[in-house]
């Protein structure tokens, strides 16, 4: 059986919160709580599958900004607060990311075609090419993600859950 990876961009978490993201439309939230579920039972070890994150804490610290630590009300609080509690176990890798005085990472590929792609969303980029399993990266409603999508899966792949929500 193949092994799912996944690196999840905040927009997904709160979209499936269903508050703070009006472009997020209900089958929008209805497939990230999908997705967030499925995470949440590979970080319990329910199903196979591993959820990559930063060892410098750069998406825990995003997702912190956004997120409930409590894990409610909605089901991205929910995700956050498992893969906190569960980041030391081997559901969860953590990859070594650099970051570097141009508000980017040394990981992220030194490419033309992705000069302007968004400084916040580089972080999850570096951390897909980091890992070991060749993640997905997950992305809702961030039109960046669209817009750069071939341009960036010359190095990482990327699944857009909600392509009517882009923005």
């Amino acid at each position: 059986m193949l092994m799912q990876a996944y690196v999840i961009d905040t927009n997904v978490c709160v979209a499936a919160n269903g508050r703070d993201c009006p472009q997020a439309d209900a089958r929008c939230i209805s497939k990230c709580i999908q997705i967030l579920k499925e995470c949440v039972a590979i970080l319990k070890g329910e199903i196979s599958g591993v959820i990559v994150i930063d060892e410098l804490g750069e998406i825990l610290g995003e997702y912190r900004k956004h997120l409930s630590h409590s894990g409610q009300p909605g089901v991205g609080d929910l995700f956050f607060k498992e893969l906190f509690c569960m980041q030391a176990n081997d559901t969860c890798e953590k990859v070594v990311i650099t970051k570097n005085e141009h508000r980017t990472y040394e990981e992220f590929p030194d490419d033309p075609s992705l000069a302007l792609f968004d400084p916040n969303d580089r972080k999850f980029v570096a951390v897909a090419m980091q890992s070991r399993f060749a993640p997905v990266v997950l992305n809702a409603v961030d039109a960046d993600w669209y817009e750069y999508q071939a341009a960036l899966s010359k190095y990482i792949k990327i699944q857009q859950l909600c392509p009517n929500c882009l923005r």
